[in-house]
């Protein structure tokens, strides 16, 4: 008798096993199909202070300092996470890594997943889009301020920005 409860056993938890595995991968669909109906933003302006209207196919300058340019390129979405992509322009002879900290979005403090997992670096003379993921933010219409933070490849703090605020 115990081994027919051992099966039977078994058997129900393989059906609650794939019944989850059936739960997730419909959530993960519905949130794919979701996001594709969401058009990402690209219309941004930055500014310390003033602001600047920039047209989808132009990215905002909101950094020229030591030879690193840092530049709002666009707002979108992937799997539920809102994202500020910025674009780095490296013609400094040292590779960089570029942070943004003390980070708050319509006046609140929020979490920012930097794209530094696994380490991103900007190699020198060379351009790239570093996409810091919001978690549960709307960026959409949103005023950012933060700190950029630019680091050598040996996590030496090259210079800190003023406090920078832009208008997505």
């Amino acid at each position: 008798m115990a081994k027919k409860n051992i099966s039977k056993g078994r058997k129900v938890a393989a059906a609650v096993l794939s019944t989850i595995v059936c739960i997730i991968a419909i959530v993960v669909i519905v949130a794919i199909l979701s996001e594709d109906s969401d058009s990402p933003s690209n219309n941004v302006s930055a500014g310390a202070s003033t602001t600047q209207s920039t047209s989808s196919k132009q990215s905002s300058l909101i950094v020229d300092q030591n030879n690193v340019k840092i530049s709002v390129k666009s707002t979108s979405k992937t799997f539920g996470f809102e994202m500020l992509n910025l674009q780095v322009e490296n013609n400094s002879s040292k590779d960089v890594i570029v942070q943004i900290s003390d980070v708050s979005v319509n006046n609140a403090m929020t979490v920012v997943i930097q794209p530094q997992s696994p380490l991103h670096i900007t190699a020198s003379g060379k351009n790239s889009v570093l996409p810091f993921n919001f978690a549960s933010t709307k960026l959409k219409g949103a005023t950012v301020e933060f700190n950029v933070e630019v680091r050598d490849e040996n996590f030496n703090m090259l210079f800190t920005t003023k406090r920078l605020t832009i208008q997505l």
